[in-house]
C-alpha cells in the first residue's frame, strides 16, 4: 500500500506532470531571458492545467482546462487575473507555434481589462526633502551607524539619480561604476544591460561609499566570493535583497515624515515624471529606465499636473 501512495505522489509531481510546461518555461528562461520570479509565477499559472503532454494534446479539452481555471480565479484582483490569462495565453501561442496545436488557442482565452493605475510621485520639494533628510543623517550618525547611513543615502541616490529599479540597484557591481564618466551599467529586466547616467552628487556618495574605512573593515574576512564586486552589502557580506531594501523604507518613512504610500519604486517614477517634465522627451525616458515599449512610458504624461498645463497653454490658440 505505502508503494501504491508513493507512486502516486511521484506522479502528481510537478516535473512528472507538466512534459510541455516544462519546455515551455525552458524556452521562457533560455530564448526569452524570463526572471527566476517570472518563471516561478508561470509554472504557478499553469500548474492547474494538470498533465499536458507532447505525445497528445486534445485542443477542445484542453480549451476547457484553460476556461476551468479562469473560473477559478473569479475572486482575485483584475490585475491577478489579467497576469495569470497573459500566461495562459503565452503558453498557448507557443504550443501553436511549436505545432502541439492545429489552431491557437491563445485568441480564446479573454483577458480582463486592468484600469491604468497612474503611479505616485514625490514633488521636486519632497524629493529634496528625501535627501536633506538622508544627507543629515549621514552627519550626525554615530561611527557604529555611519556605513549604515551612507549605504541609505546612496541607495536612494542611485534609485532618483539613475532611475534605478530596486532590483538593478541590489545587483549593482562596482566594476560597472565608472566615476570619471558618471555612469552605471545595470542588468535590468530579460537580462538586459544598459548604459544609466547618474548625477555628480550620486557618483560622489558612491565613491565615498566604496571606500569608506568602515566598509572594508566590516566585510574583511567573511566577504562571500560570489558578491564581493557588489556595491551594497548587508552585514554578512553578501548582497543585499529587494526585501531589506523595502525594510529601509519604512524606517524612513516613519522618520522623516513622508506619506505612508511611498516605495521604492515611487522613487524611480518620481525620478522620470521630473524628467518629462523638465522637458526631456519620452524615448529618451524610454531607453534610460529600460522599458522595452515606449507604452510602458507614456503613462508619465498623465501623471503631470504641471505638464498638461504647459501641454494646454502650448496648443490652446487663446491660451
Amino acid at each position: 500500500m505505502a508503494s501504491v501512495k508513493a507512486k502516486r505522489r511521484l506522479s502528481s509531481s510537478p516535473k512528472e506532470n507538466f512534459g510541455l510546461v516544462d519546455k515551455y518555461l525552458k524556452f521562457m528562461e533560455i530564448n526569452k531571458t524570463a526572471s527566476s520570479h517570472t518563471l516561478r509565477a508561470y509554472r504557478q499559472d499553469l500548474a492547474g492545467l494538470g498533465q499536458v503532454k507532447s505525445t497528445k494534446v486534445n485542443s477542445q479539452e484542453l480549451l476547457n482546462r484553460c476556461r476551468g481555471l479562469q473560473l477559478k480565479w473569479g475572486s482575485l484582483s483584475l490585475s491577478s487575473r489579467n497576469r495569470k490569462a497573459g500566461a495562459l495565453k503565452s503558453f498557448l501561442g507557443w504550443l501553436y507555434e511549436n505545432a502541439y496545436l492545429k489552431t491557437n488557442l491563445a485568441f480564446q482565452i479573454h483577458a480582463p481589462k486592468v484600469p491604468v493605475k497612474v503611479p505616485r510621485f514625490l514633488s521636486i520639494d519632497e524629493a529634496i526633502s528625501l535627501f536633506k533628510y538622508a544627507e543629515a543623517n549621514v552627519l550626525k550618525a554615530s561611527p557604529k551607524k555611519q556605513l549604515q547611513r551612507h549605504y541609505e543615502l546612496v541607495l536612494i541616490g542611485l534609485l532618483y539619480g539613475g532611475g534605478l529599479r530596486v532590483s538593478e540597484a541590489c545587483h549593482a557591481r562596482f566594476k560597472n561604476f565608472n566615476r570619471d564618466r558618471g555612469v552605471l551599467r545595470v542588468v535590468g529586466k530579460g537580462k538586459k544591460e544598459r548604459i544609466v547616467p547618474i548625477t555628480k552628487n550620486a557618483a560622489d556618495w558612491v565613491t565615498s561609499y566604496l571606500e569608506h574605512v568602515e566598509r572594508h573593515r566590516e566585510f574583511e574576512g567573511h566577504l562571500a566570493q560570489k558578491d564581493a564586486d557588489a556595491i551594497f552589502l548587508n552585514r554578512l557580506g553578501t548582497r543585499i535583497t529587494t526585501r531589506s531594501v523595502d525594510r529601509m523604507f519604512e524606517k524612513y518613512l516613519r522618520e522623516s515624515g513622508l506619506a505612508d504610500d511611498v516605495t521604492p519604486h515611487t522613487i524611480r517614477h518620481t525620478i522620470a515624471t521630473h524628467w518629462l517634465e523638465n522637458g526631456m522627451d519620452l524615448k529618451t525616458i524610454q531607453l534610460l529606465l529600460g522599458h522595452t515599449s515606449l507604452a510602458t512610458t507614456t503613462i508619465y504624461t498623465h501623471v503631470s499636473t504641471k505638464l498638461k498645463r504647459k501641454t494646454y497653454e502650448e496648443s490652446h490658440p487663446r491660451a
